[in-house]
């Protein structure tokens, strides 16, 4: 029996990271969370609309260099975010080699022989395994950015 791809089911949304409405807070913190939560946000939009064409289409190569692509910008976007607290700033750097880490997982994909199905399941592991870290990182930079 032939084994089968389950890059479908490997490629996980990414989750939007809450907005930041602070009362009592620092302004800066707030500025920075805002910044930050900003360009994540607007960087989980386009990877969410890049994984749903894979999910209907998942042979597509294209569409998993798209989302490499999508998962680099979303890391050089949150890599020129000012921010100043440290913690912040390990969450934001954590996030970026996450989403460096999925973009290659992607590009694997995009480039593996569709009958070297091992290296293609591998590649998927590894996007399943970012999107947990991901989700975390998420829930870290909320819980970061909504305490007072």
């Amino acid at each position: 029996m032939r084994e089968q791809i389950k890059i479908a089911a490997a490629v996980v949304p990414f989750l939007a990271v809450a907005g930041v409405a602070l009362s009592g807070c620092g302004q800066s913190k707030i500025a920075e969370c805002n910044a930050l939560v900003g360009v994540l946000n607007t960087g989980a939009q386009d990877i969410h609309a890049r994984t749903n064409a894979i999910t209907s289409k998942p042979e597509a190569i294209a569409e998993y260099k798209a989302l490499a692509e999508a998962a680099e910008k979303v890391a050089d976007s949150a890599s020129r975010v000012d921010l100043r607290s440290p913690e912040l700033k390990k969450l934001a750097t954590d996030y970026q080699a996450t989403m460096r880490e999925f973009a290659k997982a992607a590009r694997e994909i995009a480039a593996a022989d569709a009958k070297d199905i091992p290296k293609m399941n591998a590649a998927a592991n590894t996007i399943e395994k970012v999107g947990k870290d991901e989700e975390q990182l998420v829930a870290d930079i909320n819980k970061f950015c909504q305490a007072p």
